[in-house]
């Protein structure tokens, strides 16, 4: 059975601790945003302190970043029946994401159109009809009105129903946007020649945790950015993917060992080449999708390279790939067995929620085709290491005395992600 969170990780838990612990608040200098921000072409360098500590360009992140572009919510094996749903809190606003008739993917803004309660109040929960626990006012999942107690004869309901937000499903993952959406096609489109082999809408969830990070969302994203290109900081991640430990070791003739093993791997006359990057100061979508290998004998991306669950989708054997995609702040990685989805949620300046889900073929059995323990073993690690890493990176830029250094040749993806973020941000 999927690990689900204890009742004191809840979101609205989380929140209110987050407004009392967060050191922005305490801190004089956190209060005044930067007069200008710097120029999106200057990504030589990492960002001024402001940018991690400053409530205003906080906000600024939400509402230009994270509410105006595709952001993954879940996977629709979070609602695996209709009258399923589940509520995912960005800021100040809370969406519930339920599956309807004909296995329609809803996303309603959860604000009553009466007084304006919360409607959902479980993170989780499975209803015919979301009913608002102050009045009554009675919505179906696609979010119309159908009841409405006390009202006139004449009341116009269909006029007030839930507020929708833009949803789309691709591939199982369930993308939200509020406003108004940049075009999709791309992102699905690479998407989905990425997965095409591993069925991965039929999936189940397997295992879950939960994560609160002390530092802002843009250094755990920076440490993300780097993780498969490690600098060692992730020995983890350097026993399981030949591409990380090159990267840390620095030595020439391992990385010669890489470049023929990936080539030798590419040229799989049934293996075409999948590489796609939208993250450019110029485009409003920010998404990496790609396939790679993972290690000469490795099947998966497990502590001994064998297969730790069944293979997904009609795959009869494993490539020795895998497959990675990064849409804005949350991260997709399919091996031949399993998923992972990482997805960072900003909620303070200083404090950032880290939500990961395990993902197995649907007729996967815990205890006879897998192990939780084992499954999730390399990306708790790897997470675990985040946490650690981008806290005291944090700890680091609230000193008053912070200076942005440059970046080095291996962290130019970093760089190309800065840029994009300065040109949405102005």
């Amino acid at each position: 059975m999927a690990q689900r969170l204890a009742s004191w990780a809840s979101p609205r838990f989380v929140r209110r601790w987050a407004s009392t612990m967060n050191p922005a608040r305490r801190d004089p200098d956190a209060t005044s945003a930067p007069a200008a921000l710097p120029a999106a072409s200057a990504t030589s360098h990492n960002l001024p302190r402001a940018f991690f500590v400053d409530p205003d360009i906080h906000r600024r992140d939400l509402e230009r970043l994270f509410l105006g572009h595709w952001i993954v919510a879940g996977h629709v094996a979070s609602i695996p029946r209709q009258g399923d749903y589940f509520l995912y809190d960005l800021g100040v606003e809370s969406f519930v994401i339920s599956r309807g008739e004909r296995d329609a993917v809803h996303a309603c803004v959860n604000v009553c159109r009466h007084r304006g309660s919360r409607v959902a109040i479980e993170e989780y929960g499975h209803c015919r009809e979301l009913v608002c626990p102050m009045h009554a006012w009675t919505y179906a999942q696609d979010g119309k009105l159908v009841a409405a107690p006390n009202m006139p004869p004449d009341f116009d309901r269909d006029s007030l129903g839930l507020l929708r937000a833009h949803v789309e499903v691709v591939s199982g993952v369930i993308f939200l946007c509020l406003d108004a959406p940049p075009d999709v096609a791309p992102l699905r489109r690479d998407i989905e020649a990425a997965l095409a082999q591993y069925d991965f809408a039929h999936t189940r969830i397997a295992y879950h945790r939960r994560y609160l990070c002390p530092a802002n969302w843009k250094l755990i994203q920076q440490c993300f950015l780097e993780l498969h290109a490690s600098v060692g900081s992730f020995p983890e991640m350097c026993r399981v993917m030949l591409k990380s430990e090159t990267a840390a070791t620095g030595d020439p003739s391992l990385h010669r060992k890489y470049e023929a093993f990936a080539a030798a791997w590419q040229r799989d006359a049934n293996r075409q080449p999948i590489a796609a990057s939208h993250t450019t100061a110029d485009r409003a979508l920010d998404y990496t999708c790609r396939r790679e290998p993972i290690r000469p004998g490795f099947a998966t991306q497990s502590e001994t390279g064998a297969a730790i669950a069944p293979l997904l989708g009609s795959q009869t054997a494993s490539d020795g790939g895998f497959a990675v995609i990064r849409v804005l702040a949350s991260w997709i990685v399919v091996c031949a067995d399993y998923a992972v989805i990482v997805r960072l949620t900003p909620l303070e300046p200083q404090v950032t929620e880290i939500d990961v889900t395990w993902l197995v073929r649907t007729s996967a059995v815990e205890g006879a085709d897998y192990d939780a323990p084992r499954l999730s073993w390399l990306w708790r690690a790897n997470v675990e290491r985040v946490l650690k890493l981008a806290s005291d990176n944090q700890l680091g830029v609230n000193a008053t005395r912070y200076l942005p250094g440059p970046f080095a040749a291996d962290e130019a993806e970093i760089g190309t992600w800065v840029a994009w973020y300065l040109a949405r941000l102005a």
